[in-house]
């Protein structure tokens, strides 16, 4: 439900209006096209100061940590709504 998103990557980390930003709602919705903490990204992927990853508070109120190195085809079936993918907790770590 709620990924951790660092200001290292935009000075703007959650809402509001962040300079350079052509889209608002970048920075509200998240996105998963990179991994957590991807050198390079832009301000709506998923982000922290944590080594090895970032924090998220899931719908059954549990908050983990997603390392840096989840599958990518653990990471898109996380960030998909009705996908019908079935995801391995293991893929977290």
């Amino acid at each position: 439900m709620v990924g951790e998103r660092s200001a290292k990557l935009h000075r703007a980390s959650w809402t509001g209006v962040a300079v350079g930003i052509d889209v608002a709602q970048a920075l509200v919705l998240g996105s998963a096209d990179h991994p957590p903490n991807y050198i390079g990204g832009f301000a709506e992927d998923f982000a922290s100061r944590h080594p090895q990853g970032v924090n998220f508070l899931f719908a059954d109120g549990s908050v983990r940590n997603i390392s840096d190195g989840v599958l990518q085809s653990a990471w898109v079936a996380m960030a998909s709504r009705s996908g019908g993918e079935s995801v391995d907790a293991s893929a977290w770590d």
